[in-house]
């Protein structure tokens, strides 16, 4: 991968990591609204039943997000490495900012002091660089 994809696919899983973390938060709250009906009477289609197959799949999708975890870790461990190659310290701080720390663009130019469109001329400066250095 080169270095403007690892940054990117950096990008995504973060966005894919967010989203398990709301699907496990909208089961959590179904799974809340189902509860045994407590009567004593079994059933294959009753609610303990369907509180039994709600659990299980939370923790199926919690052992998704854990995996994802450790992905999201190593791919930021490699963006790392990527951004160390860059020579300019704004430059790898606005690519950092973006792509390790997740914030908008709104939100670095803001930190930084800078407009948006030098933000975005400096992430294109950093990605021009970078991919002269694959070559």
């Amino acid at each position: 991968m080169n270095p403007i994809e690892t940054l990117t696919a950096l990008d995504g899983l973060r966005r894919e990591l967010h989203c398990q973390q709301e699907k496990i938060a909208c089961l959590e709250e179904a799974a809340r609204y189902l509860s045994p009906a407590g009567d004593g009477i079994g059933s294959s289609s009753g609610p303990s039943d369907r509180v039994g197959k709600m659990a299980g799949q939370i923790a199926d999708e919690k052992a998704e997000l854990e995996r994802m975890e450790e992905r999201y870790s190593q791919a930021v461990a490699e963006a790392a490495g990527v951004l160390s190659g860059l020579a300019d310290p704004v430059e790898r701080e606005v690519l950092t900012k973006r792509y390790i720390a997740g914030k908008n663009w709104t939100e670095i130019s803001g930190s930084m002091g800078y407009t948006h469109r030098n933000i975005r001329r400096l992430k294109q400066s950093a990605f021009q660089k970078l991919s002269a250095n694959v070559r």
